[in-house]
């Protein structure tokens, strides 16, 4: 698949690198659509080659934020379970300082 596309309108050639859609505007990224398709005999190549592209990069998109969120909430899940396991350590720690004090009749 190209990522590269050129295309025209008339006078007007562009060429653009599809990734770099990503950041512009959203009016930016719609002129140059309506461009693009303005003659969509002309320009079919580059339509046909950013609708593969869009058509890949949207669920590789998908999965990128996927798996972030998996890589952020294993390592919550880490701390969340570190936590209690220090929690309930300190639990026992309480309980076992206060049996003694009683046993030796502390209070």
């Amino acid at each position: 698949m190209r990522d590269t596309v050129s295309f025209s309108q008339d006078s007007f050639h562009a060429t653009i690198y599809l990734p770099s859609l990503l950041d512009l505007p959203l009016k930016n990224v719609c002129k140059i659509f309506t461009t693009m398709l303005w003659d969509d005999r002309e320009n079919e190549q580059a339509i046909q080659n950013t609708k593969l592209f869009l058509e890949d990069i949207v669920p590789e998109s998908k999965q990128t934020w996927d798996a972030a969120i998996r890589a952020h909430n294993d390592g919550l899940t880490r701390d969340v379970k570190k936590a209690k396991r220090q929690y309930e350590r300190w639990v026992k720690i309480q309980a076992l300082w206060n049996d003694t004090k009683h046993k030796m009749k502390i209070m």
